[in-house]
């Protein structure tokens, strides 16, 4: 996941707006809604193993705009 790539969650599109540095824990994925604007912070783990960012789903970049 990269900043800038488009993750649904909660069942909406979101935007990768950035993330907390490694070592920094909790550690959390920055995001802002795609038609809304809204930002929320989702606790973020590579390995998906935090409930929350295992809802994060990463959406494929063809036919984005």
């Amino acid at each position: 996941m990269d900043i800038g790539d488009i993750v649904i969650y909660g069942g909406k599109r979101f935007s990768v707006r950035g993330f907390d540095p490694e070592g920094v824990a909790p550690r959390f994925v920055y995001i802002e809604g795609v038609e809304t604007g809204e930002r929320i912070s989702v606790p973020f783990a590579p390995s998906a193993t935090t409930p929350g960012s295992a809802n994060l789903r990463l959406v494929a970049d063809e036919g984005l705009s």
